[in-house]
């Protein structure tokens, strides 16, 4: 689990974080789950249907009661990839935050996990400013087609 601000998404769906986080960025939580093998159905000889593996996950402020967003993981493939998104003003304060992630499987009895994450989020106001490339500050003085 890692929670941070996206700075972007690779060609092969994995994501890469910026250094910080400021109060009214968009969070993201990336969730992997990761497999030795590739699963099939659920073993459920007594059912009358084919059960598929299903994870749900619970987000949750440690030390808090209720969850805060929810996200289900399916596939059978060896990787199980979800992304949760929120915004970080009015859901939490700037400071040290450590979030609870309850993993459920609804077709195994006792593979339920819990992973927990941390994010520092800053004050709104105190990331560093971008520093812009020259060539992108005379553009802004050159005349556009429609002035």
């Amino acid at each position: 689990v890692t929670i941070g601000v996206v700075a972007h998404e690779n060609r092969d769906g994995t994501l890469e974080f910026e250094e910080s986080a400021c109060e009214g960025d968009i969070m993201t939580a990336w969730l992997e789950l990761r497999r030795e093998h590739t699963l099939g159905p659920v073993h459920a000889p007594y059912l009358p249907f084919v059960k598929q593996e299903e994870w749900l996950v619970l987000f949750c402020k440690k030390g808090e009661e209720g969850v805060l967003m929810q996200a289900k993981l399916t596939g059978t493939g060896s990787a199980l990839r979800e992304k949760i998104q929120f915004p970080s003003k009015g859901f939490i304060k700037p400071g040290n935050h450590t979030f609870d992630f309850h993993l459920i499987s609804t077709g195994y009895v006792g593979f339920d996990k819990l992973v927990q994450g941390k994010v520092e989020l800053l004050p709104e106001g105190s990331a560093k400013p971008i520093a812009l490339h020259p060539e992108d500050v005379a553009l802004e003085n050159e005349k556009t087609l429609f002035e």
